[in-house]
């Protein structure tokens, strides 16, 4: 069966694969309207999702830990999650493509001792509401994104990010704030104001 809605193309073959991973999967702590694109991969048993939540093409979830995302977030093609511990996405962030969310971290061995693969460091990710990350983005254990915050294409973000900057590079470092930032009382400041 899932191979014939994996055929389905557009709008409406999103919402069918959202229906059935909901409903026939039986994914718990799913929200209303997921759409899922084709040959996604949800192999965590821990992934919790809010509204309107858009899982596009081979978009992989995957890891024992818990994934929480909140609503209207996206994450577009080929995105990874690999959650140890937990990774946590706030409502109406934009995920580019092929960006990768690791929570686990591997450490290197003391000179002359062999490699361990399970020397491992785990520490949760964070990230807030209204961020974007560009494409192909990279977000290491232990990381918080404050709310509003934008990641450029290519970066690899080692530290946290405080709310409204924009950060790039390798390592993502910060290049100003974000013009994004909005306050309630700028907005009441030019209102009425004359123009002339």
């Amino acid at each position: 069966m899932y191979r014939s809605l994996a055929l389905l193309r557009g709008r409406f073959g999103y919402r069918a694969r959202g229906c059935f991973v909901r409903y026939v999967v039986g994914l718990h702590g799913c929200g209303a309207r997921l759409r899922v694109g084709r040959r996604v991969v949800l192999s965590n048993p821990h992934i919790r999702l809010g509204n309107s939540v858009t899982l596009d093409s081979r978009s992989r979830l995957q890891g024992l830990g818990v994934i929480e995302i909140e609503d209207r977030v996206v994450l577009n093609r080929g995105t990874e999650i690999d959650a140890a511990l937990c990774v946590t996405i706030g409502a109406r962030t934009l995920i580019g493509p092929y960006c990768y969310l690791v929570d686990s971290n591997h450490r290197t061995p003391d000179p002359g001792r062999p490699l361990d693969s399970r020397a491992r460091t785990v520490a949760p990710i964070n990230i807030g509401r209204d961020v974007w990350l560009g494409k192909g983005v990279v977000v290491l254990a232990g990381v918080t994104i404050g709310d509003g915050a934008v990641v450029g294409a290519g970066s690899v973000v080692t530290r946290s990010i405080p709310s409204s900057e924009v950060w790039a590079g390798v390592p993502a470092r910060r290049i100003r704030s974000s013009c994004q930032v909005y306050r309630e009382d700028e907005s009441k400041s030019h209102i009425g104001a004359n123009h002339s």
